[in-house]
């Protein structure tokens, strides 16, 4: 991307020796009026080189995020501790895995004694709550940060077109047919999304999938006369609700059947 000169957003990995060394030089003082973004959550910038790229390093805690991973990160070493005290005996392997929270001594038949390692379990302690976005744009980091939890969005946009548009496979052998295609499936992921911003709420009240949504309007019979007239059957409650929650009525429908 940066050769490209294309603008980005990343998540990075904090285990990584130079962010690390970046969330050390912040961490401290983070928590301050000053970097406040939002609440219960802060940033400090960091300009430098990062994976070989000038770059943007905002480094973020959010103190709900910290007490989730704090509480999960007790739970794993208490869960470590209650597989430890199964064990009469360890492997090498088994002990370096167990190193990451204890101090775990082998002995020559196999036994082992081990104590809880405080300061491994501490430094892991005071990462919680922290996570990183690089850029190369002069962006704020409350707009770094609203771009990049939008991501979920678009996951779920290219979610839509594989498994609910069937964009899985093209299945074309011609240019024009592919971007026919494409633009087809494009506008057909805008009509999707449109509808779940919409009936989002309705949806998980019904207990509606996106499927079942279409199924449901599906259901809706026009009958055409000789004459050519359309005559549509009563729609149900829960199509009624659909088309009103998208600010349409019945007799929008009548007439919309009536201008074709």
């Amino acid at each position: 991307m940066h050769i490209s000169g294309l603008s980005y957003i990343v998540g990075v990995e904090m285990g990584h020796k130079k962010v690390h060394a970046a969330l050390q030089d912040v961490q401290v003082a983070i928590v301050s009026m000053r970097n406040r973004v939002r609440d219960g959550v802060y940033a400090r910038l960091v300009c430098s080189c990062f994976y070989g790229v000038e770059s943007n390093l905002y480094i973020y805690f959010d103190s709900d995020l910290a007490v989730r991973q704090r509480g999960e990160l007790y739970r794993r070493v208490e869960s470590f501790e209650e597989r430890l005290c199964q064990f009469e005996q360890l492997t090498r392997r088994e002990a370096k895995r167990f190193r990451r929270y204890f101090k775990v001594e082998l002995a020559l038949d196999g036994s082992f004694s081990y104590e809880r390692d405080y300061e491994k379990i501490d430094a892991f302690d005071r990462d919680c709550g922290f996570f990183g976005l690089l850029t190369n744009t002069s962006s704020s980091s409350e707009e770094v940060l609203s771009v990049y939890r939008r991501r979920d969005v678009l996951e779920k946009g290219f979610d839509d077109l594989k498994n609910y548009l069937d964009m899985r496979r093209l299945r074309v052998h011609s240019s024009s047919v592919l971007e026919g295609k494409l633009f087809c499936a494009f506008v057909s992921l805008i009509v999707v999304c449109e509808l779940s911003n919409k009936l989002s709420d309705f949806m998980k009240a019904k207990s509606l999938s996106k499927t079942g949504l279409v199924l449901e309007l599906e259901k809706i019979k026009v009958v055409t006369m000789p004459n050519g007239t359309h005559l549509i059957n009563p729609l149900t409650k829960i199509q009624r609700t659909i088309l009103e929650i998208c600010g349409l009525t019945e007799t929008d429908l009548k007439n919309y059947l009536t201008s074709k």
